[in-house]
């Protein structure tokens, strides 16, 4: 590409970049969006880099389209543009860049050259290089792990689609970068968001432990009775109509300004952007084939989530071996989490088969939404509770390798939600209910799985069952964690 259309474009970049990037980071009334954990650890890197000329100067990003990834490197230019002159700042777009026929190779040399007037090796000043959207070239982490080895005085902050996990090899996610993950919006993000509620991280910690770190049933429900104070302080402050929003679309940030009906038609331009850009990018999917995505998820979001590759592969009139392909990229995409059954390895296909759960609620909405069934329904909203359940242990445990996730699949049913095992030590049977659960199907999967208790959330009151070693816990404690 012409090297002057780079430098026109670099020069357009640092003039708009910071009317652009502060809009992304802002609410309508102008005031700055609170920052959520992740920018808060990237905050503390660039100030380490800064002050100390950090260790950890490669971080990346990856998540489902619409988690707000771009609004944590606008934050972090914002941050950035608060030490002036004593640093270099870039912000690209690479969907934008290559539009306009340039790669990050092509953009990164300009820079050096005709912006900074030396070669990175030689740079005296600290220099932050932030990159949005780099899935766009597929060979960002080859050219950035270039950049990261010629010189200590860069620091670079890159995120994307969930492709980026695909496009990195052992050298970069293992050894040069780390990598933070991005998910959709916990119920206490949805709080600080929306209504500026902080986040109680002394309190979260303490419940995650009482939870899942317990040894027995009474030591869980002890300890869960000591906080019962904490929690009940947060909830006081919080709006009573706030989770059954958050549980339609208020995991994604984008429905914290929108009207509902724009909700549907954003969350179809994020799957639309999966389907079109992301699965295509990955396998050699026929267009045939990739018809059948959208139809594939309005049956998983309308039917229950344990549903067998036959009956599917039949109703979408594509092979089993087709649908497992599709079902395998959309979990690499963001788009849903694959709970395998109970007595498979998480990490290989079992023989029972497999549930499968949305990443965000949200997506699940807007299908429902489109067929018409009432946001009243209390199936539906068992079924989007259930999504943000799954997220949970997703983020928490599978995903951070504190844990695995299996459910007790039966035929005839009649079991819990989930099967929480915590780095091979234990197992926790896991229920999830709007109403006032009973704890039927936790004692039924504890009769087949040795656990030293099991957990039931639901609209209940904190109570104990010592005979059968369960708790009862209020959906108002996980809605914290």
């Amino acid at each position: 590409m012409d090297k002057q259309i780079i430098l026109n474009y670099l020069r357009r970049q640092s003039q708009t970049a910071p009317v652009t990037l502060r809009e992304t980071a802002s609410r309508p009334d102008g005031a700055l969006y609170p920052r959520r954990p992740v920018q808060q650890t990237i905050r503390s890197a660039v100030d380490d880099f800064m002050e100390h000329g950090g260790h950890d100067r490669w971080w990346v990003i990856p998540g489902l389209r619409g988690v707000g990834k771009t609004t944590v490197l606008a934050q972090t230019y914002l941050q950035a543009v608060e030490y002036g002159q004593d640093i270099n700042l870039l912000y690209v777009s690479l969907d934008e860049a290559v539009i306009a026929g340039a790669g990050l190779t092509d953009i990164l040399s300009v820079y050096q050259e005709e912006i900074l007037g030396d070669y990175f090796e030689n740079l005296k000043k600290p220099t932050l290089i932030l990159v949005d959207e780099a899935q766009a070239d597929p060979a960002w982490a080859q050219v950035l792990k270039t950049v990261y080895d010629r010189s200590r005085k860069v620091f670079m902050l890159c995120s994307g689609s969930s492709a980026l996990h695909l496009q990195m090899d052992a050298n970069v996610a293992g050894r040069r970068a780390r990598i933070e993950t991005m998910y959709p919006l916990s119920f206490a993000e949805y709080q600080l968001l929306a209504n500026q509620q902080p986040i109680d991280e002394q309190l979260r910690e303490q419940l995650m432990q009482s939870l899942y770190g317990s040894n027995s049933a009474d030591e869980a429900y002890r300890r869960l009775k000591d906080l019962k104070a904490a929690v009940n302080r947060y909830h006081a402050a919080s709006k009573p109509l706030d989770l059954p929003f958050y549980l339609e679309y208020g995991t994604m940030p984008l429905a914290i300004q929108r009207r509902r009906a724009l909700l549907r038609k954003d969350m179809q331009t994020v799957i639309d952007k999966v389907v079109n850009v992301d699965l295509r990018s990955w396998r050699d999917f026929s267009a045939a084939t990739l018809s059948a995505v959208p139809r594939l998820l309005n049956m998983l979001a309308s039917s229950g989530d344990v549903v067998g590759l036959p009956k599917l592969s039949q109703a979408l009139d594509i092979s089993r071996q087709q649908l497992i392909s599709i079902m395998d990229v959309l979990v690499k995409a963001g788009i849903l989490i694959k709970i395998p059954a109970y007595g498979g390895s998480p990490f290989s296909s079992s023989r029972r088969p497999a549930k499968y759960i949305f990443t965000s609620p949200a997506i699940r909405s807007s299908y429902l939404d489109f067929t018409g069934e009432p946001t009243a329904d209390g199936r539906r909203r068992g079924q989007l509770l259930e999504d943000v359940a799954g997220l949970h242990y997703q983020r928490e445990f599978t995903a951070a390798g504190k844990g695995s996730l299996t459910h007790h699949y039966s035929k005839a049913g009649g079991h819990c939600d989930f099967i929480l095992q915590i780095s091979n030590h234990k197992r926790i049977a896991i229920e999830f209910g709007l109403g006032n659960k009973g704890a039927d199907q936790t004692v039924a999967t504890m009769k087949k799985v040795k656990c030293p208790y099991g957990l039931v959330f639901s609209k209940s009151e904190l109570r104990l069952d010592s005979r059968q070693d369960i708790v009862s816990v209020p959906l108002d404690y996980f809605l914290l964690i």
